[in-house]
């Protein structure tokens, strides 16, 4: 049934709506350093739901011309021509020859139906420790892990009380422990646009949020967002203010005084879009405080000023204490095999069963999310992009895993495309890694005897380089044609769950019966039952985070030193306060009443442990 909620309602959950003037502090052309416009902290989000209970939601089902996505191309030339791959023959040449071996049945854990959304529906989610949670325009909802709805759905214009305009974003920071989940807004009669946060309280989906509007002056379309120890990072889709980091630590505690940096991306060649894909944070080791984040770039030699097809690898360096020395820079250049990401179409070019409709390929940019994970003496990125296979706009998922040896300079691993048969489509595809080094890439799955429906696919650590050896799984097949427009999906999204490491979790857009516009979320995993590895994270891990205002949480693992202890140092190296912890693993919280705000490094010291982690304490 659909539902209408009543404006006294927004007024009734808003009486601890607070309102902070932006501070704007513009240091050059390229950066600014912006408080929040609006903060208040949302009741629970379970008596939200509970005091709409029986009234009327009608889910906005935003119109094609209110979606327009901006392109940035030059009006004085034509910057991008399909030049194709002649030097193969327009044929990729990394499509990968031998078919895959290994049998991907049964390795599907859970499948079900998630929300409709508007057309393009945005389907974002992620797997926390106990549940999963979907967004897609212009709703949310909580799911348990075996699909059963831990709560009704419910308008994500609730969390702010200001209407949205759609592509949400949902993360789990696993190291706060942490839901965090925005979409951006325009308000024309305001003249007011930007981007809204809403960070949880606690690990409970339902429970407080610390809600967030940040303003900007021009709209951020198409927002990529990650987690890193330092920020909450985001690109966006516009000409300025495009790759911004949101102050973290004092998100986390809700402090209304949390500033957003604002930077420029150097003028690169681009097909459509200015999303350039930033790092996201994975796996048990979280990136050192000051270990700068990095963003991913589709070059291809059909962009003009592009004379080799090759990722460009972008560095942000952030200082909080000074946060106009804060720079974004060309960091690399890595050349790739050959690949054409130009279609001939404007947005419509996947073909589909039983119309002539053609679907939205997503191209020339790299597919959310770029995650990062921490190894024994490396580092990992792994990439995905959709990519044109033969020169008839039959798409393929083209993918990347990038090693860095901890000196920040990565290296292409390895890379290899997937289009294995010689008429279906992939694309819109999400890739991730888990703690065995096991890559899995899911994506949508189209072609002329075939309805838009969700596939994946993998390869376990040991495999022979560049290749998926997994065979081929369906997540779901498509059961009807799309005929209304070709704007499709525009968000697809890979998450690991946190609770085993292992687990993939992926959901994305398919068309059901009459043309019904769905999306779907299914959780699988491989093992490493062939190779007989073991765990790749043995490593020795340390978190710490503020959970509240006066206390401190840690955990630790894989440590088996004697005597090992923790402790709490002021910047200038003064030892505040020391206690012993238990060897292998387990986790403690302190009580901090008496510390000052500020940062304080944290040292976990043993007979063969010395690690450290900076951590800003507020109150």
């Amino acid at each position: 049934m659909n539902r209408i909620i009543p404006f006294f309602f927004l007024q009734l959950f808003l009486v601890n709506f607070s309102f902070s003037q932006t501070d704007k502090e513009v240091h050059d052309s390229k950066t600014k350093i912006e408080k929040c416009s609006n903060f208040y902290k949302t009741p629970a989000l379970r008596d939200l739901l509970s005091a709409i209970e029986g009234t009327e939601y009608q889910q906005k089902n935003v119109p094609d011309s209110d979606r327009d996505r901006k392109i940035h191309r030059d009006t004085n030339k034509n910057n991008i021509s399909d030049i194709g791959i002649p030097q193969f023959k327009n044929i990729d040449p990394l499509i990968q020859k031998s078919p895959a071996q290994i049998s991907g049945r049964n390795m599907i854990q859970e499948n079900w139906d998630g929300q409709l959304g508007s057309l393009p529906p945005d389907p974002t989610g992620a797997a926390g420790t106990d549940y999963f949670l979907q967004a897609v325009n212009d709703q949310y909802r909580v799911f348990n892990k075996d699909g059963t709805a831990a709560a009704s759905a419910i308008s994500l214009d609730l969390i702010w009380g200001v209407e949205g305009r759609g592509d949400p974003i949902v993360m789990y920071d696993k190291f706060a422990e942490r839901w965090f989940i925005s979409q951006f807004y325009l308000l024309p009669d305001m003249d007011d646009t930007g981007v809204m946060i809403a960070v949880s309280q606690s690990s409970d989906p339902l429970g407080e949020y610390y809600a967030y509007t940040f303003s900007f002056d021009e709209f951020p379309d198409y927002p990529k967002y990650s987690v890193w120890s330092n920020g909450y990072y985001m690109s966006a889709n516009a000409d300025d203010d495009n790759c911004c980091v949101f102050e973290r630590d004092k998100m986390l505690l809700g402090d209304p005084g949390a500033r957003i940096i604002k930077m420029t991306f150097p003028d690169l060649p681009d097909g459509d879009f200015r999303s350039h894909l930033p790092a996201d944070a994975d796996g048990p080791n979280e990136p050192e405080i000051d270990e700068p984040c990095y963003f991913f770039v589709v070059q291809d030699d059909s962009f003009d000023g592009v004379d080799v097809d090759h990722i460009k690898v972008l560095k942000a360096t952030v200082n909080w204490d000074a946060p106009e020395t804060s720079t974004i820079t060309i960091s690399q250049s890595l050349t790739t095999a050959p690949f054409n990401s130009v279609f001939s179409g404007t947005y419509a070019d996947i073909r589909q069963r039983g119309t002539s409709q053609k679907l939205d390929p997503i191209n020339s940019i790299l597919m959310y999310r770029a995650q990062y994970r921490r190894f024994d003496g490396y580092n990992t990125i792994v990439l995905s992009q959709t990519v044109d296979v033969d020169d008839t706009d039959r798409a393929g998922v083209r993918w990347y895993e990038l090693r860095d040896n901890n000196t920040e300079t990565w290296s292409i691993y390895q890379q290899g495309t997937h289009s294995p048969d010689e008429e279906n489509s992939r694309w819109i595809s999400g890739i991730s890694m888990d703690y065995w080094g096991n890559i899995g890439l899911a994506y949508s799955f189209s072609g002329p005897d075939d309805y838009a429906g969700l596939r994946f696919t993998g390869r376990h650590s040991a495999d022979p380089l560049g290749e998926m050896t997994i065979i081929e799984e369906v997540g779901i097949a498509g059961t009807g044609s799309q005929t209304t427009s070709a704007r499709y999906g525009d968000y697809a999204h890979m998450t690991i769950d946190p609770t085993d490491d292992e687990t993939f979790w992926f959901t994305g857009q398919y068309v059901g019966p009459g043309g019904a516009r769905k999306t779907r979320v299914f959780s699988f995993k491989f093992g490493d039952p062939s190779s007989g590895l073991t765990k790749t994270t043995e490593t020795k891990t340390f978190n710490i985070f503020q959970p509240t205002k006066n206390t401190i949480q840690l955990s630790w693992y894989n440590i088996y030193d004697d005597n090992l202890e923790v402790q709490i140092l002021d910047i200038q190296g003064k030892l505040i306060g020391s206690m012993p912890l238990q060897a292998n693993e387990g986790e403690m919280q302190f009580v901090v009443p008496q510390f000052a705000n500020g940062i304080y490094v944290v040292t976990l010291v043993g007979s063969t442990t010395l690690l450290s982690k900076k951590l800003y304490l507020g109150k």
